[in-house]
């Protein structure tokens, strides 16, 4: 356990200091959409992806999604912001 928290130490969140702030405790504002986003296009198919595939599956629907794609082709870059 002193190994991991010495190696993640930067990733653990301060929970108690998030609360303080009126910050969210989960990700699951992002986490559900991404899910749906991804799971429509790859689970279906009964196809295998590879990690890699997946991400950039993700992410490139992510930016259809958002209407980013002037953004991303011309600038290489996307604006962040939640849409419903």
């Amino acid at each position: 356990m002193i190994q991991y928290w010495a190696r993640h130490q930067g990733e653990i969140p301060a929970y108690a200091v998030r609360h303080a702030l009126g910050l969210r405790h989960s990700s699951n504002i992002g986490e559900k959409p991404n899910d749906l986003v991804v799971s429509a296009r790859q689970k279906p198919t009964g196809m295998s992806w590879s990690k890699k595939g997946s991400v950039g599956l993700a992410s490139v629907t992510a930016v259809r999604r958002n209407k980013e794609e002037q953004n991303w082709l011309q600038k290489g870059r996307i604006a962040f912001k939640l849409v419903a």
